[in-house]
């Protein structure tokens, strides 16, 4: 192919060179869409035809092509094409790249003009292209420039983690039966709002015609219409050629015209659908566990904090007490999790207080055996199931040597490249295998392996006995590595998609992914996919030998960890419990003050400024601004008579202004008492003033009750200076 492009440029330098010699004189070529003085657009010439302008367009060529999978989320990939144009004159004109399935086309073209006197010599280029592989699915890609063709691998879908869908909302799918031009086809629909409408066409008429509609193609590419009217998400059109099945097996019609459909741009297509049947598959989405935070202050940061033992001094009886409880739950926790997983495999765990080693040990049984088949277990990690229920891998750490094994279904066996994981499991991500290996040091080069085949890699620097590989986490089909402040979730970095400058501390509960992230520099919680209210200035993580022991600790269902927020140093238990938690949120505005409110109380709302219980009604709104102790007062005097100037209903003053000093803020309190339709609503009104700023508190009694109202606005605090 390389030799056959030479010859043709070669022949085509010749030719030029002849028309040169002959004395012929080319006109001016207009660019391609440019009007000639004929009046007439022009049409850029065939690859290799040369026109009567005076141009001569080609094939560069290429020698050699590399592809480079980014680091980046989404995955980006770039084509780095390498080769020579034949003379001095010859330049780059266009880059073209298509795709087609799993192939990317990229075409290279050239143009020169014929008459120009050139060095003969070739003029090695590089070019970089980029391909747009954002949404693609995971698999294997080809792709070609100029003949010459390389290959990459998605190991996963490349496009951002769905959000989880809000608590209620419809999940599963439905196995929707058209009729198109009298040709049957099915269509499994996952998006709620889609199932929906389907299901509403269905109760209504399950034999309507569907009039014409688009569906929305993904990121970046146009409507095409298509025989049905409502709209698929992006990811099941992506996978349209997958997702599109005919009851008797045969091609369906949108099957086989789909490339049709896709390359026409605004086609409208005439035939009608008929639904014909809906297979229902739908389950009810359980709402992620609450999860309870419980702040309790230290320590003010000016005079002591994390970082050395006899901070630990600090914390009391009561918190000492309370963390080594949670390490008794954890480790029955952990065994009983264990157990249920193993027993569908024939092994069990048994627990025993061994006094020379003053702690709990495990003992390892498998059925048709008389005796353990370890004893002695001074460690287990999490069980890890395959997603076919065929087999299973445990950790476990056998005292006193600290020796580590791999249990599985076929046997137990050492577990001797542990260092090289830096002693962090495998686990099951769907059938396969993943694991986590590095070599050299102290600049680590790590890769996480699935199967057989390395699916992401990196470097990561060592600093002392500080090791940058901080966790590694498989379940529901997915991994998560942690080095460094980054969270590599399936290959994607969840720093680098969500805008964080830094996230840590991944870990599981109840099943629902829990980690910090730092945004704006403040630290924050995610969990469930939601972000929680509470705002940290820092939370210790990834300390080094002494200070190490201040690090999130995760302790069955709850994580423990040390944070200072305006100033004072806070032990945090965030965790989710059995049974209703009377727990509090704490919200911290964007200029440092905040206050709490009841974790039931399901609606934060910044931007209007109110939480609320929706269930009930019970609402305190909020508000804060700067403002002088002048205009403050007089801005009270004209809100209070603005109040009981209302026509809606009979207000009076059922308390009368107040001003109090309390630290170093003063408050004012005032109530008026609302008269409306047969009822009457006491208005409570905090408003708390700085020096600076004022900061508004209003409630109405009822719904809220008395000692609700007092304890959100007793919680207050002000912006620390």
């Amino acid at each position: 192919m390389k030799q056959s492009i030479r010859q043709v440029l070669v022949l085509l330098l010749i030719a030029a060179v002849m028309i040169t010699a002959c004395g012929a004189q080319p006109t001016e070529t207009p660019s391609v869409g440019e009007t000639p003085s004929s009046g007439q657009p022009t049409e850029r010439p065939p690859v290799g035809e040369t026109p009567s302008g005076g141009t001569l367009h080609g094939e560069a060529v290429v020698e050699t092509i590399d592809i480079l999978i980014l680091e980046s989320f989404p995955v980006q990939v770039n084509v780095v094409a390498r080769g020579y144009l034949p003379d001095g004159c010859t330049e780059i004109d266009e880059i073209r790249t298509e795709r087609t399935g799993q192939a990317f086309q990229i075409a290279i073209t050239t143009v020169r003009p014929v008459d120009a006197m050139c060095t003969e010599a070739i003029v090695p280029f590089e070019e970089t292209i980029s391909l747009d592989v954002y949404g693609l699915p995971a698999g294997s890609y080809t792709v070609d420039a100029n003949g010459i063709t390389g290959a990459f691998e998605l190991a996963v879908d490349n496009a951002l983690p769905a959000e989880p869908a809000p608590a209620g909302e419809l999940q599963g799918g439905v196995l929707a039966t058209f009729d198109v031009a009298g040709e049957q086809f099915q269509v499994w629909v996952t998006n709620p709002q889609t199932i929906q409408q389907i299901l509403d066409l269905a109760a209504g008429n399950s034999l309507a015609n569907i009039p014409n509609g688009r569906i929305v193609r993904g990121p970046g590419e146009a409507d095409h219409n298509l025989p049905w009217s409502w709209h698929l998400d992006a990811e099941e059109i992506e996978m349209a050629e997958m997702t599109i099945e005919v009851c008797d097996g045969t091609p369906s019609y949108v099957e086989e015209h789909v490339d049709e459909f896709v390359d026409t741009v605004g086609r409208y297509c005439p035939w009608s659908a008929r639904l014909v049947s809906v297979d229902v598959l739908l389950e009810e989405q359980s709402p992620s566990p609450m999860l309870v935070v419980d702040e309790r202050a230290v320590v003010e940061a000016e005079v002591d904090g994390p970082g050395h033992v006899e901070y630990n001094d600090r914390l009391g009886e009561e918190i000492l007490a309370r963390i080594e409880g949670l390490r008794v739950q954890a480790a029955e926790q952990r065994l009983a999790q264990a157990n249920a997983a193993l027993a569908p495999f024939g092994y069990r765990l048994e627990a025993r207080f061994d006094a020379e080693w003053n702690q709990a040990l495990y003992d390892l049984f498998r059925e048709g055996k008389d005796k353990p088949i370890r004893t002695g277990l001074s460690y287990l990690w999490p069980v890890s199931v395959n997603a076919s229920g065929t087999d299973f891998l445990l950790v476990v750490e056998k005292a006193p040597a600290a020796d580590l094994y791999l249990v599985q279904a076929d046997g137990v066996e050492p577990w001797d490249d542990a260092p090289e994981s830096n002693w962090l499991s495998p686990g099951y991500v769907g059938d396969d295998l993943a694991r986590l290996t590095f070599t050299d040091f102290p600049t680590l080069t790590y890769q996480v392996e699935l199967g057989d085949q390395a699916i992401y890699s990196g470097t990561a620097v060592a600093m002392g006995a500080y090791m940058p590989l901080r966790s590694f986490t498989t379940w529901d089909g997915h991994w998560v590595l942690e080095v460094d402040d980054h969270l590599i979730m399936d290959g994607q970095d969840l720093g680098e998609a969500l805008g964080y400058a830094a996230a840590f501390g991944f870990t599981l509960i109840r099943g629902q992914p829990f980690y910090f992230f730092e945004q704006e520099g403040k630290v924050r919680i995610s969990y469930g996919g939601q972000t929680l209210p509470n705002v940290y200035d820092y939370v210790v993580h990834n300390m080094c030998c002494e200070a190490s022991m201040h690090n999130p600790l995760v302790l069955g269902d709850a994580v423990l960890f040390h944070a200072k927020w305006n100033g004072t140093w806070y032990f945090v238990e965030a965790g989710v419990y059995d049974g209703e938690m009377a727990g509090t949120y704490r919200y911290t505005a964007p200029e440092g003050w905040s206050f709490r409110y009841p974790m039931h109380w399901d609606q934060l709302d910044e931007e209007s400024g109110f939480v609320q219980d929706t269930a009930t009604g019970r609402t305190v709104t909020f508000a804060s601004q700067p403002t002088t102790q002048a205009e403050l007062e007089s801005w009270l005097e004209s809100e209070i008579a603005r109040k009981l100037a209302a026509t809606e209903a009979e207000n009076t003053l059922a308390e009368p202004l107040t001003t109090a000093q309390e630290g170093d803020l003063t408050v004012y309190r005032y109530a008026i008492l609302s008269r409306g339709d047969g009822s009457e609503t006491l208005l409570r009104a905090t408003v708390f003033f700085d020096g600076q700023r004022r900061y508004e508190f209003y409630a109405a009694l009822p719904p809220v009750a008395e000692e609700e109202y007092g304890a959100i606005v007793g919680s207050f605090q002000p912006a620390s200076r």
